[in-house]
């Protein structure tokens, strides 16, 4: 990602002429900030590589993306496995049932997606995806990486097991 660099003269300073690639007007919803505030918190490498390479608001974009239907498809499982009560006859019962079922999906959806500390390997998918889109074989150079990624699981699986054989 190079840009050529331009100068405006500001008395007797030269100061760079840099714009972010990604302006957009779209507010962050609850779940993107809550996984921006994770990020600054507690990977604050990614998060200052993300911010560099102007992939953290895509990156947090989509994260609000995927915790928002992951929301709507738990909360549908959820009324199928314990359905409310009669909304016209017991309106405080019901809504007492339909918060308790938001907040066990909240609780699993922040859980899986925004403090889970496999989501920045997905996230370097994400971050060499948009490295390599310029690249006519980038789609084979990711499945090279998962590939290779892959492999070193099952080959490493064996001495996990060894390690925890106490004789």
């Amino acid at each position: 990602m190079v840009q050529k660099l331009t100068y405006t003269q500001y008395g007797d300073y030269y100061i760079p002429d840099i714009k972010l690639a990604h302006t957009g007007t779209q507010a962050l919803g609850k779940y993107g900030r809550m996984r921006r505030a994770f990020l600054e918190q507690n990977k604050p490498l990614l998060f200052n590589d993300m911010v560099l390479m102007e992939t953290l608001f895509l990156h947090l974009r989509e994260v609000q993306q995927t915790c928002e239907k992951r929301m709507e498809l738990l909360m549908d499982e959820l009324l199928t496995k314990s359905p409310a009560p009669d909304k016209a006859t017991q309106q405080l019962a019901w809504v007492a049932h339909m918060n308790s079922l938001k907040l066990q999906a909240e609780e699993l959806v922040v859980s899986e997606l925004i403090y889970n500390e496999g989501w920045p390997a997905w996230s370097a998918f994400f971050y060499l995806n948009s490295q390599f889109k310029n690249c006519e074989n980038h789609n084979v150079i990711i499945l090279i990486l998962i590939i290779l990624i892959i492999v070193i699981l099952i080959l490493s699986y064996p001495f996990r097991l060894w390690r925890f054989d106490i004789s």
